[in-house]
């Protein structure tokens, strides 16, 4: 059975910087590399990753992300839950980054939800 629940969004290195690092993706169940590849590309410059999560750089009472995306070419801003889903302690799709991160996870779910949901990104090119 699936469980939602809200895990970190950014991991800190020791100076309590935020790290990202292109290894953080790792694609599991789903069909959706070529979204997690353009990700991990982004990710090499980690400033691309950092305009996304500008609007929301820590949690906040509500549990809610507020991202900077674009949908069909125009800037939007993207208001999602910080819950992600998990089968047996472990999450159902894009998994944890170096150092617990999981700021791969969240993008995949706000690529989900500009598209409906989970089962609308499986397979795509």
């Amino acid at each position: 059975m699936t469980k939602w629940r809200d895990v970190v969004i950014l991991p800190k290195d020791s100076s309590n910087n935020t790290v990202i690092s292109y290894d953080d993706i790792n694609q599991q169940q789903l069909g959706d590399c070529y979204f997690l590849a353009g990700c991990a590309t982004v990710a090499s410059k980690p400033k691309g990753i950092f305009d996304v999560y500008d609007k929301t750089p820590a949690f906040n009472d509500a549990g809610l992300l507020a991202l900077n995306i674009f949908v069909r070419g125009r800037p939007w801003t993207l208001v999602m839950d910080t819950n992600l889903p998990f089968k047996s302690n472990n999450l159902v799709y894009d998994n944890w980054g170096t150092k617990k991160s999981a700021w791969g996870p969240y993008l995949e779910k706000a690529w989900a939800k500009t598209n409906g949901n989970y089962e609308n990104i499986n397979g795509g090119w």
